[in-house]
């Protein structure tokens, strides 16, 4: 059972999660409430986040915020927010992601080779690559007030990695994710003398709007494997990647 100090830790903690409307960052959101935290939850259109918008008005802990991770000035505008609400920020998930850009066939980022186009990839490497280095740029300052420590999580996938094989087409995807990995390794580097821990974490196979609806994993399970993982990892394991089960993931 929970002890009451042990929820009164819980809610002086503070979480902020992108890409929180839906799939797994709603379900990271759900299930850090429950854990007792204070979350601030970010999304490009709160507008369209009632299930969002529920959650937190339900325990009244944290807030919903609007930010498209892609977009320098919505990011700073955000932050600023965010610093008026929260002293510190114990927790970062930079968790928003897509596959591809709205608006566009989806083989322009995806392949074949003959099919894609350099805007299309480089929307996608704006949203997965560039949007959580500027993000996290962002929320620094309340990360370096984090006590003891504050922890960064990249979402990431194993498509990004150089080590696992290869498979043919989604070429912005894995790209992005390759170099989501790099960031990772260098936030862990400049973040170490605030003793931030920053991993990468690949949430399995989820069923989303982008993992499809034959994967092998709901939203609610990936976030209770990431979450764990998130329990048991050290400033050790800073710049490392996992699997959601706990795995070390192969760069």
């Amino acid at each position: 059972m929970v002890s009451r100090a042990d929820l009164e830790e819980a809610e002086s903690r503070v979480a902020v999660v992108t890409g929180a409307g839906r799939g797994i960052g709603l379900a990271l959101t759900r299930q850090l409430l429950i854990r007792g935290l204070t979350v601030h939850a970010t999304c490009r259109h709160p507008d369209q986040a009632a299930d969002l918008k529920k959650l937190i008005a339900a325990t009244g802990r944290g807030s919903v915020l609007a930010l498209d991770v892609a977009d320098a000035t919505s990011v700073r505008a955000a932050a600023a927010i965010l610093d008026r609400s929260a002293t510190a920020v114990d927790l970062l998930i930079n968790n928003a992601g897509i596959g591809a850009p709205a608006g566009l066939h989806p083989s322009t980022a995806e392949g074949p080779l003959a099919a894609l186009r350099a805007d299309a990839i480089a929307e996608v490497i704006r949203v997965n690559s560039i949007g959580p280095a500027i993000v996290t740029q962002a929320v620094a300052p309340m990360l370096s007030r984090a006590r003891p420590r504050a922890r960064v999580v990249n979402v990431t996938s194993d498509l990004g990695s150089l080590t696992t094989p290869v498979m043919a087409g989604g070429y912005a995807y894995a790209m992005s994710k390759a170099a989501l990995n790099m960031l990772t390794r260098k936030l862990a580097v400049e973040l170490r003398p605030q003793h931030a821990t920053v991993i990468a974490l690949h949430p399995g196979s989820v069923r989303t709007r982008l993992g499809g609806s034959s994967a092998q994993l709901s939203p609610a399970d990936a976030a209770h494997g990431m979450l764990n993982v998130l329990d048991r990892i050290t400033m050790d394991d800073t710049g490392r990647a996992f699997t959601y089960d706990g795995r070390l993931l192969p760069w």
